[in-house]
């Protein structure tokens, strides 16, 4: 009876992993990926910075980068993109003409450079007001 079971169990398995395979196969689109990494000027790495994946001015797919500053959109169907990319106080940043083709179904950005944003906020005027009267140990002044 054991060696029953051990004979079926690789065979059930088999057959398990052969129909994904080729479901796989009849229902897969064809698709590509883009990918890169995000750092500032000074080359150090932007972790969680937004990007995301646009198609007509209409955002496709949106992540955010990794502690390393990589990005990676998989299963991206054939098509042209545009991609944007924000980060806290650094310029916004937008990449156009990003091809997904059968020959070029896979893209590398490589390393994108942000720059720091400077906002230069226009000048305040404080003003305090001191009361009329104070006291002072028991005293009015």
């Amino acid at each position: 009876m054991k060696n029953i079971i051990l004979f079926f169990i690789p065979l059930f398995s088999f057959t398990q992993d052969y129909s994904k395979h080729i479901s796989r196969g009849n229902n897969q689109q064809p698709s590509g990926k883009i990918y890169g990494k995000i750092q500032d000027e000074k080359s150090r790495n932007l972790q969680f910075a937004n990007i995301s994946l646009l198609s007509n001015d209409s955002i496709i797919e949106g992540l955010i980068t990794d502690e390393k500053g990589r990005f990676l959109f998989e299963e991206i169907q054939f098509g042209k993109y545009s991609m944007k990319i924000n980060y806290v106080g650094y310029e916004t940043k937008k990449i156009d003409q990003i091809s997904i083709t059968k020959d070029v179904n896979s893209i590398n950005l490589k390393n994108i450079k942000l720059e720091l944003t400077i906002n230069m906020l226009e000048g305040m005027n404080l003003v305090d007001e001191k009361p009329i009267y104070e006291n002072k140990f028991e005293k009015i002044i």
